[in-house]
């Protein structure tokens, strides 16, 4: 870093013997705002727990950004000497009181100069001047004020000084045999020349211009832009330090730059690199998905042809063009004419290395007929209800007769290796029977009943149309019946526990009373129960990775509220490498983790590419005085603006549009819920507002909500696809009204006054 023009150190200790020095002083470039040339930086929060920690608080943001350093302009303009007073402010924590605060001061901090409580002194106030010290003993200060007078105050003397911005370079992913050039630009803030001897790279891959004649001088108040090139060798990930030798304080200075070489392409990968369909009906369809990923940086891959043998299976699209960086989804469907496995092959014929390219295809045929439940296998979440529906396929009475009647036998958790974990709640008619004609009764027979609320039952059905000959004309009936039933809660440590509900004595009659064969081809549905505890990211275990669980991190980390063991672990997610099956935790719920779940909840994908499972979740717009908060929701061309009248205190949101016509890229939410996420991903936008300090919240109340400025080219297309709202007690609200408005918001004013009050309130009347 930068060295300041005028720097002093100050030590913060407390009883325990922890420590920190923080600097404070001035430089002619230094704002009110961090500088990072300067060496401060925005530090975390601090630790929780009253761990040790002392730090500088920076103004104008009331505490919210702090560093180990604070530095000031003298004066505005800035120059040198100065006279003239600063405040800086000092905050610290600690288990251990008395904490003690030392300095040593030249004379040129007079000794009017002051160091005091946050209430201007009322609690504790010492001259902060000179070689000196102040202790404070009670627990109730944690921060401090200096009021710093300067008197005719400079640098030592004439020097340079050596600052480089931006603090970094970072190339992304430029070609292998192309070059790529960024600038970082040498200032010389000091008062002296500053003399640059030598300049060398750490990596051949990474040079620079202009490199010589030696010395490189920059005048005070000058700089010099150099051109950093970074040419690959080779593809994969680059690093180098930029050494800066010269006659400032701090050389030599090292500057890192990194990048990434790929290669030109096209590239070919595809993933996953087989499909196993399962069982699959015959006659009926089912559908799995393959990803094309070009890998290439610079040339398009071409995908002329894409197909598939035999003919059971078909493909779509059929030809592609996958642009650099980019992937293609290609939609695999198998489709038996009979009965059996059946082996198959997808090939790409394209334009990169190793053309064609292969996925082996497999899947079963199965002849579906009979009283069937529309899936074999379903995975349901623990302690929730579900419905699936009961079939009735490929039915052929003889001589074109209807089948009039039926009746069946479920058996549920009754089945070998089931566990006792479903409940029967009820069974109703499908669309298929929907007609008041249709009757259906049914009779429960319950087992015991178990701790969790199951039991093994035995539900006796009956089915019968009350119009003669009004039966079911041959054919498939794809929504007979429709079962409702009830997962119980698993224990923590179970996962994917297997139960299911079985048909028996299946029987049908025509009007005339003669028997109609429906014996099941597949006589069962198996239900495996998956705990909620195994959702990596959905930290509160609801079944839906979203904004509650984003919170309830920031809590965890801030020290509000820690986790719970089982919450903990869905939580702890960092580090997951790119396209790793699992994720390597490290022990830590923090920032790490923070970042990832957001980016998760952004993108809609795990880092091992597997899309998060939907959401329970829905609008849910009341109407009337039920609803807990309205949102109301103005889109034009030039964004969206939100609107929130809640009946209580909201502290964060997410919101997601589809339809969105425009490139939001480069946008800045302005949100009064702290920050503001977006990525868009295709037509759909999805954002998250919320304050990862904790600190910012949206009071009960009607009150401006978030701006979101980009354009849009079709407004009235635009809609809105998901709102989550959390309230300060980390409960999603229920019951939201939303409002659309395709217009411009309601002007804001542009300044207020409060008037004195009339009459005085001590007055004994208004």
């Amino acid at each position: 870093f930068g060295q300041a023009a005028v720097s002093f150190p100050v030590l913060v200790e407390d009883n325990a013997g922890f420590s920190q020095i923080i600097d404070f002083g001035l430089d002619l470039t230094a704002t009110d705002d961090i500088d990072v040339a300067l060496g401060e930086g925005d530090l975390p929060p601090p630790p929780p727990g009253n761990a040790f920690d002392a730090r500088w608080w920076i103004p104008p943001f009331a505490g919210a950004l702090s560093s180990w350093k604070d530095y000031r302009a003298p004066g505005t303009p800035p120059a040198f000497p100065f006279t003239g007073q600063i405040q800086h402010n000092i905050k610290f924590q600690t288990t251990d009181y008395p904490v003690t605060i030392s300095w040593n001061l030249p004379p040129e901090i007079a000794s009017t100069s002051v160091i005091r409580d946050m209430f201007g002194g009322v609690l504790i106030s010492a001259s902060f001047s000179g070689n000196n010290s102040l202790v404070v003993s009670s627990p109730a200060i944690g921060q401090l004020q200096v009021l710093v007078d300067y008197v005719n105050i400079a640098p030592s003397g004439p020097a340079p000084v050596f600052t480089i911005a931006p603090p970094s370079l970072d190339f992304g992913t430029v070609a292998v045999g192309s070059s790529s050039t960024l600038q970082a630009t040498v200032t010389n803030t000091g008062d002296a020349n500053l003399e640059i001897t030598n300049i060398t790279s750490s990596n051949g891959q990474f040079t620079f211009t202009p490199n010589g004649p030696y010395p490189l001088v920059i005048a005070p108040a000058g700089n010099l832009v150099f051109d950093i090139i970074f040419t690959p060798t080779s593809a994969g990930p680059q690093a180098a330090t930029i050494t800066f030798t010269h006659n400032a304080a701090g050389s030599p200075t090292a500057y890192s730059v990194q990048g990434t070489g790929s290669e030109p392409g096209p590239t070919f990968r595809v993933e996953p690199g087989s499909l196993n369909f399962g069982n699959v009906g015959v006659g009926s369809s089912a559908n799995l998905d393959v990803t094309v990923y070009n890998d290439g940086s610079v040339n398009p891959l071409n995908i002329t042809a894409a197909s598939a043998t035999p003919g059971v299976y078909t493909v779509s699209p059929s030809n592609a063009v996958v642009p650099p960086l980019g992937s293609q989804v290609f939609t695999v469907t198998f489709t038996p004419t009979a009965p059996g496995v059946v082996a198959g092959t997808l090939t790409f014929t394209h334009n990169a290395p190793g053309s064609p390219s292969n996925v082996s295809l497999s899947g079963n045929g199965v002849a579906t007929f009979g009283l069937i439940f529309e899936k074999d296998t379903v995975v349901r979440l623990e302690d929730d209800s579900y419905t699936d529906i009961i079939q009735l396929m490929a039915i052929d009475p003889p001589g074109g007769a209807k089948v009039q009647a039926l009746q069946f036998r479920l058996l549920v958790n009754k089945r070998a290796g089931d566990n006792t974990i479903l409940t029967f709640q009820n069974i109703q008619k499908g669309l298929d029977v929907a007609d008041p004609s249709w009757v259906l009764n049914y009779n429960i027979f319950r087992g015991p009943i178990q701790a969790n609320g199951a039991s093994q039952d035995e539900i006796y059905v009956l089915l019968y149309n009350l119009n003669q000959n009004g039966g079911l004309l041959p054919g498939n009936y794809t929504e007979l019946l429709k079962v409702k039933y009830r997962v119980a809660d698993l224990p923590a440590l179970q996962d994917l526990v297997p139960s299911s509900f079985l048909i028996t004595n299946a029987e049908a009659s025509t009007n005339e009373g003669f028997a109609i064969d429906i014996t099941p081809s597949r006589d069962y549905m198996m239900v495996l129960a998956q705990n909620r505890v195994s959702g990596l990211g959905d930290v509160n275990g609801d079944g839906c990775l979203d904004i509650l669980d984003l919170i309830m991190v920031v809590d965890h980390i801030i020290g509000v509220d820690s986790l719970e063991t089982d919450e903990f672990a869905r939580a702890d997610i960092a580090p997951w490498s790119p396209g790793a099956t699992e994720p390597n935790p490290d022990g830590f719920v923090n920032v790490q983790d923070l970042s990832l779940i957001q980016n998760i909840i952004l993108t809609g994908f795990f880092p091992n590419n597997i899309p998060v499972g939907p959401c329970t979740y829905a609008i849910l717009p009341k109407i009337g005085g039920e609803a807990e908060a309205k949102v109301t929701i103005y889109i034009n061309s030039e964004g969206i603006t939100t609107y929130l009248e809640s009946t209580v205190a909201i502290r964060g949101a997410q919101i997601e549009f589809a339809n969105v016509n425009g490139d939001p890229t480069g946008m800045v939410i302005n949100t009064e819920l702290g920050q503001g996420y977006y990525l868009q991903v295709g037509d759909l936008l999805r954002t998250l507002q919320y304050d990862r300090l904790a600190q910012k919240y949206i009071e009960a109340g009607e009150h401006f909500m978030a701006d979101m400025p980009f354009r849009i080219s079709n407004p009235e297309e635009v809609t809105l696809d998901k709102i989550i709202l959390v309230n300060m007690d980390r409960q999603i609200l229920t019951k939201i009204q939303v409002e659309m408005i395709y217009g411009n918001p309601p002007a804001l004013p542009l300044d207020y006054i409060l008037w004195q009050n009339f009459p005085n309130p001590f007055n004994p009347s208004t």
